[in-house]
């Protein structure tokens, strides 16, 4: 489920603006990932992600 959801975030930021949205997302999308596999991060790192994921997904949508 976890990569269904990255992999169509990962669309989404290609079709947006080719590969460069995607290199910008790209550190952010494996420290969440860790981070919800509880390897380093927290709730607040995750919402933080999501928050400016939804900023970008706006400008560039």
């Amino acid at each position: 489920m976890i990569n269904k959801m990255y992999a169509t975030m990962d669309n989404a930021c290609k079709k947006a603006s080719g590969l460069t949205l995607f290199g910008v997302l790209s550190p952010y999308k494996w420290t969440i990932l860790l981070g919800s596999l509880g390897i380093t991060g927290s709730i607040t790192q995750a919402l933080a992600f999501l928050v400016y994921y939804k900023y970008y997904k706006n400008q560039y949508s």
